[in-house]
């Protein structure tokens, strides 16, 4: 295991330390064994040999599985790292990855993205814009959602496109949502990616979904958005694509209300 990855995996173990507070904490340059001794700034306390040697063995543990599944982790200095990401201000010091990383980095990654139950028109427009954007050698972004996610995802792969699909969960779960399974395997096969900031046994959750939002428009160098509404998920992603400084296109009279 590369020596900065374990680091982070180990980092990541201790309570109430997450990815913003890693990344501060690397930014530092302090040696976790000067930590440990006691001798410089402490992080996020003073951690006695035996807890860090338990979280070593837990980091071991999630680095073990990703490899028995196939999951390449990939933290922020690795050169496979999308490089998109690490101009914002907070990133994910780390990212789990299944499939075709070379994905992470091509040109022309577009986010298509929208409700979950779109409209027979949505539909329509969706297929054709995803088609073009094939035919112009567009790496697809999206969700793996149902409705407009999957539209994308799918009418890409009739294509012989490339997609990636960025998910709420570890990739040691069972496809979300389940329907999505055989899609989330198609994506592999094709070529395309599956992609997460999640460890392998991570299960899915409400507030899990709204940060993949921020990753489907980070990655990416412009959303486009099929379909929203008032009360939408997308809109937490057309936030963050504002905020990341991402080209944002909503198709014309798919907005309802």
């Amino acid at each position: 295991m590369p020596p900065l990855t374990k680091l982070i995996l180990i980092l990541l173990q201790i309570p109430y330390v997450g990815p913003i507070t890693v990344l501060n904490f690397l930014a530092t340059g302090i040696d976790p064994t000067t930590v440990l001794s006691n001798k410089g700034k402490t992080f996020p306390k003073q951690i006695p040999n035996q807890l860090w040697d338990e979280y070593a063995i837990k980091a071991q543990k999630q680095w073990n599985l990703a490899q028995e599944l196939g999951i390449t982790v990939i933290n922020y200095q690795d050169t496979a790292y999308p490089q998109r990401l690490l101009v914002l201000d907070n990133f994910p010091p780390i990212i789990y990855v299944k499939g075709n990383q070379n994905l992470l980095n091509r040109p022309k990654l577009t986010a298509v993205i929208g409700t979950r139950e779109p409209q027979s028109a949505t539909i329509k427009h969706g297929q054709r814009l995803t088609k073009y954007l094939v035919s112009r050698d567009h790496v697809i972004v999206a969700g793996l959602a149902l409705g407009c996610d999957t539209i994308a995802h799918k009418t890409c792969l009739q294509n012989q496109g490339q997609t990636i699909a960025v998910l709420a969960y570890g990739l040691a779960q069972k496809t979300y949502p389940p329907e999505n399974g055989e899609l989330a395997q198609e994506i592999i096969e094709s070529g395309g990616l599956l992609v997460t900031t999640y460890p392998p046994m991570t299960k899915v959750a409400p507030y899990r979904l709204a940060e993949r939002d921020r990753w489907q428009s980070g990655l990416s160098d412009k959303v486009i958005v099929l379909e929203t509404n008032e009360n939408s998920g997308t809109n937490i992603t057309i936030e963050h694509a504002l905020k990341q400084k991402r080209e944002v296109i909503i198709l014309k009279n798919q907005i309802n209300n």
